[in-house]
């Protein structure tokens, strides 16, 4: 026999802790006023506790959060890491860099929400209703001023620029052997005369492995490149040599440039734009100075020595009040030495008193035991020494400190020290 059943009431009965709720429970009660027209509803305001509104904002701000920390704390971390080992300085102020990455996070999980938020879908209808509406040329002039603002925005051009200009070879070695001792640049000096000489000393003390020296006479480049193990190069072909070389100084006598911007931009050719960097040592100039109009041309001269050498110089000053701060140091430690001279005689003659008394009751005491093992008399022996180091140890840093003969004197009688002791 079949019996048929409504599918409600299937639900409501294979369904376990189901409550049935009224929907006149959910709604409130109609109200009319003395006019029996009925006076509209106003819901009571919503009032969230603050851990209400803490658990509803959470799971959005956490995982915005999250995904903003996974992308600078790793980068902040390579950092960090590349400041202690190859900049070889150590990170300051770990505390107010941790607040500052703190703050990027929180100012990126911002920015991202908002740039998703507001600006994408702005842009998205921008682009989709300004081709509709407006000519390709009006399309391209807007594109073209938005490329000149995202331009000037980004500020990683400057910063670098600002953080290159900081590195030195002194503070940072690893750097320097990562982009000059390794990356094998072949140098030509130009000229034989004293400047040259000290200018191939000093690149053979940097790491410069390849060096070739060229002069109007052939003998005196000879000299001067074969005790460094370079070569010479004869004055009439050093042109022809010149793309084969990244580093190029100059410090010759003349009265005109020897490599002018001609000259350059085909060597450039032939090198297919490498960087090519010039250093003119010479009085008058030896290299004519439109040649850094050239691309990939970098071009220095003395001036620019002279203002790198004043960088270095108010670099050096800085670190005076280090230097004098050492020194007030030690000369603090010299003279706590020096007035400490006189208590030295009183103290060995205390030290060698208590150490007989120390050596003549050990032996008493070890004869008292009995037969004894070596590990059992050398236990004993430490202690004792133990002991006695405990004792004089304050009285000899007061006994240093003090410079009153009055007091050493008391020492003496205290302890019935002779003087000859």
């Amino acid at each position: 026999m079949t019996t048929e059943v409504r599918y409600a009431d299937f639900v409501r009965e294979v369904f376990v802790e189901r409550q049935v709720i009224s929907y006149n429970a959910l709604t409130p009660k109609l109200e009319r006023d003395a006019e029996r027209k009925i006076i509209p509803f106003k819901p009571p305001p919503i009032k969230l506790r603050p851990i209400d509104v803490h658990r509803l904002i959470r799971p959005y701000v956490e995982a915005r959060f999250i995904d903003q920390f996974k992308t600078v704390v790793p980068l902040a971390a390579y950092l960090a890491l590349f400041q202690v080992i190859i900049l070889r300085q150590l990170v300051e102020d770990s505390w107010i860099i941790t607040a500052g990455l703190f703050a990027v996070i929180v100012g990126l999980m911002l920015f991202m929400e908002g740039l998703k938020l507001g600006l994408m879908p702005f842009g998205e209808i921008i682009g989709n209703t300004l081709p509709k509406k407006s000519p390709l040329p009006v399309v391209l002039f807007i594109a073209f001023l938005l490329g000149i603002g995202v331009t000037l925005a980004e500020p990683a051009i400057g910063a670098l620029k600002a953080a290159g200009a900081i590195v030195s070879v002194e503070s940072a070695p690893y750097l320097y052997a990562l982009l000059n001792q390794w990356a094998d640049a072949l140098v030509l000096v130009v000229g034989a005369g004293d400047m040259s000489q000290l200018t191939v000393r000093s690149l053979v003390l940097r790491g410069a492995k390849e060096i070739a020296v060229t002069n109007r006479s052939l003998d005196r480049a000879v000299a001067l490149a074969e005790p460094f193990g370079g070569h010479a190069i004869p004055w009439e072909t050093f042109v022809g040599t010149l793309p084969s070389h990244d580093i190029v100084i100059s410090s010759v006598q003349t009265d005109q440039y020897i490599v002018r911007r001609e000259l350059i931009e085909g060597i450039m050719s032939q090198r297919n734009h490498r960087p090519l960097f010039l250093i003119d040592l010479g009085l008058p100039r030896n290299i004519d100075p439109q040649v850094q109009d050239v691309y990939n041309v970098f071009l220095y001269n003395l001036d620019d020595l002279q203002t790198i050498a004043e960088m270095n110089r108010r670099a050096r000053e800085k670190d005076i009040p280090k230097a004098e701060h050492i020194i007030e140091q030690e000369a603090e430690k010299f003279m706590r030495w020096q007035e400490s001279l006189p208590t030295i005689p009183t103290i060995k003659s205390l030290r060698r008193h208590v150490e007989r008394i120390r050596e003549t009751e050990l032996e008493a005491h070890l004869r008292k035991l009995g037969p004894l093992s070596e590990r059992e008399r050398n236990i004993i022996t430490a202690l004792s020494h133990a002991i006695v180091n405990k004792i004089m140890h304050n009285p000899t840093v007061r006994l240093k400190q003090s410079t009153d003969e009055q007091y050493l004197e008391s020492i003496r009688y205290l302890f019935d020290l002779e003087e000859d002791e």
